[in-house]
């Protein structure tokens, strides 16, 4: 009787999980455990007595990839994540993330890949028009404080799912009280910051802001309170001593007074950005300063074919150094060539004997 309660236990929590989870053998034949309705409109009976097969649904655009990427998983235990398009049994294109891990028998044989399909279609979508996850992110803290207005009873049988669901983000959302301690986490946030999930939970999040941040915070933190919000840049300090440019985009909660409870906020890291901005304005700096010091000839210049003097745009006859020191960054050191030098001095006993020794 217990075996059987916890069986069907553990098929309604798979049920509940936003995905579909299967298993592939070496021909892609695919056994669908739950949820293939969900992602792609073809039953579990259907992949079962394999009237349709998983790769039948790869876009053909896509499939070369997923194969080359999936042929990895035979040669020794890994695991990996492709995203990838398919079309589903209503002739829709849908986009999905799949996570599939390689399994190995003793002999050392391939055995079968396991794995979990996500529908991101309309991740994809956001894509094209606004920020990967913002939106998206957005649309679930609402959901969680609709659920939070509601009772806390409905707040406890949500949470669960909840947390799991935002774990996979691949962006940081935490969870904040109104002073700002943190009561929640996701995997990202913390793989972020370097520190331990639990470590976090309870820590003020001004703790971990740098130094020269915390004003920025402080405001922050006091606009929450003056009903304002508004997405901002600042710098946190990992456990190893790092920093990183982080931006944040706050959803506060308000009780019905206009009470500031606290709120989420989703954390992207904006470290490479911040830093490809800083060397683009460095080269743009270097490229003005250099081009300030640049200072050319051109057009016609008039010049006398027996002296070499310059006419100037006045018409007077200046000579060549004078001239082109004053129209440009040029200056310049006298000396005097072997040609010219054999002609003034080649009859000299001084210079054929200076000549003479020069040969020796």
């Amino acid at each position: 009787m217990k075996l059987h309660e916890g069986l069907e236990k553990y098929r309604d929590v798979a049920r509940n999980i936003p995905g579909m989870i299967y298993r592939g053998k070496s021909d892609w034949s695919t056994q669908i455990l739950v949820n293939s309705e969900k992602i792609c409109g073809y039953h579990v009976d259907e992949f079962e007595t394999q009237q349709i097969k998983w790769i039948d649904l790869i876009h053909s655009e896509d499939a070369h990839r997923v194969f080359e990427e999936s042929a990895r998983l035979s040669e020794s235990p890994m695991s990996i994540v492709q995203e990838y398009r398919i079309i589903s049994k209503d002739g829709s294109m849908r986009w999905v993330r799949d996570h599939k891990t390689s399994f190995f028998e003793e002999d050392g044989s391939f055995s079968c890949v396991d794995g979990i399909v996500y529908d991101i279609t309309d991740r994809k979508l956001l894509e094209k028009e606004l920020k990967q996850h913002s939106d998206h992110l957005e649309a679930l803290v609402d959901e969680r404080t609709a659920e939070i207005r509601k009772t806390h009873q409905a707040l406890k049988q949500s949470e669960h799912r909840y947390r799991n669901l935002v774990n996979t983000m691949q962006e940081g959302l935490v969870e904040v009280d109104s002073n700002w301690q943190m009561k929640f986490v996701n995997d990202k946030f913390a793989q972020m910051t370097g520190h331990n999930r639990d470590k976090l939970v309870g820590r003020y999040f001004q703790d971990f802001v740098d130094e020269k941040y915390l004003k920025k915070a402080q405001k922050q933190l006091s606009l929450r309170h003056q009903m304002k919000s508004s997405a901002y840049e600042l710098q946190l300090v990992r456990s190893d001593g790092k920093k990183i440019y982080v931006r944040c985009s706050p959803k506060p909660l308000y009780d019905p007074e206009g009470k500031y409870l606290g709120g989420f906020s989703v954390v992207s890291n904006i470290t490479e950005s911040k830093s490809r901005e800083k060397e683009r304005e460095k080269l743009i700096k270097e490229l003005q300063e250099a081009l300030d010091s640049i200072k050319t000839l051109s057009g016609l210049v008039p010049i006398c074919s027996s002296c070499k003097k310059i006419r100037d745009d006045r018409g007077y006859w200046n000579q060549l150094e004078a001239y082109i020191e004053k129209h440009s960054e040029a200056s310049f050191s006298h000396g005097m060539c072997p040609q010219c030098s054999e002609k003034l001095y080649g009859n000299e006993d001084w210079y054929i004997e200076m000549m003479n020794d020069k040969k020796k």
